[in-house]
C-alpha cells in the first residue's frame, strides 16, 4: 500500500483522537469530515502532480484515482473503528438521544396529532405506536456499524473520484 495514504489515514486517526478530547462530538464528526476532504485533495494533488504529463488523460486519472480510493476503503473501515470501537459511548449517546427525540415527540397523543395536522401525508400513519416504533427502528438502522461504514465508503468513493477528477485537470493545465 501506498505510504502516502498510510501515513493519510494516520493523520486523520490523530485530528480525530485530538477532536475527540477537545471538542464536542458534533465537532469531531465534521473535523473528521473536513480532514477527508484535504487528504482526498492532497493525495489526488501528488498523484496528479506525479503523472507523466505527456501521459493521456485517461492513464493520468488512473494514476490519480489509485492513491485516492485506496484511501477512500481505508478510511471508511477506520471511521467503522473509530466511531464503534473508540468513541463507542459518543455514538451510543447519539443514537439515545434521538431516540429519545422520538419518544418525545410520540410520546403523547397529542404531540402526534399536531406532527399529523401540520403534514396531512402523515395522516396514513394513523396508529401512534407503530409510527414511534418505526422511527426508533429507522434510528436503530442508521446507527448500525455496517449502514454506517458503507454510508462513509459511499461519501468518500464519491468524493474521491470528483477529487481525481478535478486534480487530475487541475494538475495539467497547471503543466501547461
Amino acid at each position: 500500500m501506498n505510504k502516502l495514504v498510510l501515513l493519510a489515514a494516520g493523520a486523520w486517526c490523530a485530528v480525530k483522537l485530538v477532536l475527540l478530547s477537545t471538542v464536542s462530538f458534533q465537532w469531531v464528526i465534521q473535523g473528521g469530515v473536513m480532514a477527508n476532504l484535504l487528504i482526498l485533495i492532497v493525495l489526488g494533488s501528488v498523484a496528479g502532480m506525479k503523472a507523466h504529463p505527456d501521459l493521456g488523460f485517461v492513464t493520468r486519472l488512473k494514476s490519480v484515482l489509485q492513491p485516492v480510493m485506496m484511501y477512500a476503503v481505508l478510511a471508511a473501515g477506520l471511521s467503522g473503528l473509530f466511531y464503534y470501537q473508540v468513541a463507542i459511548e459518543q455514538t451510543a449517546f447519539q443514537q439515545l438521544e434521538r431516540e429519545q427525540a422520538i419518544i418525545t415527540q410520540f410520546g403523547d397523543p397529542t404531540n402526534f396529532e399536531a406532527w399529523q395536522a401540520e403534514d396531512p401525508a402523515t395522516r396514513e400513519y394513523l396508529d401512534l405506536e407503530e409510527t414511534k416504533q418505526k422511527a426508533l427502528d429507522q434510528v436503530e438502522t442508521m446507527f448500525s456499524p455496517w449502514i454506517q461504514v458503507s454510508l462513509h465508503l459511499t461519501g468518500l468513493l464519491f468524493a474521491g473520484l470528483l477529487t481525481a477528477l478535478f486534480t487530475t485537470i487541475l494538475t495539467a493545465w497547471l503543466r501547461l
